[in-house]
């Protein structure tokens, strides 16, 4: 039995560790997961649920504290594992970036529940049957995991140093008219409806990483319409689930640099711009309309 006990707690720290490592090697990927559907103040935690998982992968690799990491790896578990359910049924989350860019092991909602449902039975034994804190432990055990720890600081700091959540997004809500804007000429509303203007472009990771969050509201019945301008030619071909048009990249710089941006027209008028990323519409709206 305790034989057993050593391997689970090993093969779940090897669980871990290829979570945080392989979130590390991207974190401003999975900080703008976060933040597409939590906001810049959960984006933010990112690095420390990177260097979290790092750090319990670690300790029950090297068997160190078992039962104790056991039971602080069934609560993050179990945290994140409800953050990605309440995320996906209310915020638009489809994937919980739990393993980076593995997209063979970014599950679905209910293959994410079953496979965390596993871990956890896994760390409750460790955690009930696991080794008790030991009188003294092996010097070579902590410069192993001293190691492996600046090594998954290093990564995350210099990945996450590229992340939306560090860079000026804006949310402007001067009103413009679509007449006086080069936008009038590309688009046709109607004065009574509400539409959202998506600005994307075919290779933009952050633009497909957003789709979640437009179709939202459209969902919500925030707005009538999607209407979505991308960066491209005829020939260009991008797997999205609304029509789209698409400008030279010159012609889309007339209205904005950075991509995605979302405007919010009303009444033939644009009256709210949101550069850098797209919110959810219950973070972005409710502060400014509804």
């Amino acid at each position: 039995m305790k034989r057993l006990i050593q391997i689970l707690s090993i093969l779940v720290g090897c669980i871990f560790l290829l979570s945080g490592y392989a979130k590390a090697a991207d974190a401003a990927y999975f900080s703008y997961i976060l933040q597409r559907s939590g906001g810049i103040s959960l984006a933010m935690l990112a690095p420390a649920i990177i260097m979290g998982e790092i750090l319990l992968g670690l300790m029950l690799v090297f068997r160190i504290r078992q039962r104790l990491m056991a039971w602080l790896g069934i609560a993050m578990t179990f945290i994140l594992t409800i953050g990605f359910a309440y995320m996906h049924a209310y915020r638009g989350m489809f994937t919980c970036g739990c393993f980076g860019h593995l997209d063979m092991l970014n599950l679905p909602l209910r293959g994410t529940i079953v496979r965390n449902s596993i871990t956890i039975l896994l760390l409750l034994l460790v955690a009930l049957k696991g080794q008790r804190a030991e009188p003294s432990i092996a010097s070579w055990r902590w410069i192993l995991i001293g190691i492996g720890a600046v090594i998954g600081s290093f990564a995350t700091g210099l990945t996450f140093a590229k992340s939306d959540a560090l860079r000026v997004q804006e949310t402007d809500d001067t009103a413009f008219a679509l007449a006086d804007s080069p936008m009038g000429r590309w688009i046709s509303t109607s004065q009574d409806s509400t539409y959202l203007v998506f600005f994307m472009a075919s290779e933009c990771d952050r633009c497909y990483n957003s789709i979640g969050n437009v179709q939202l509201y459209k969902q919500e019945n925030r707005v009538d319409s999607i209407i979505c301008l991308a960066v491209g030619d005829e020939n260009t071909d991008m797997d999205v689930p609304f029509a789209y048009t698409c400008y030279p990249l010159d012609t889309l710089l007339q209205l904005t640099d950075d991509i995605p941006t979302i405007f919010l027209v009303r009444h033939d008028s644009v009256v709210l711009t949101r550069h850098g990323g797209v919110l959810a519409p219950r973070l972005l709206l409710s502060t400014f309309y509804y």
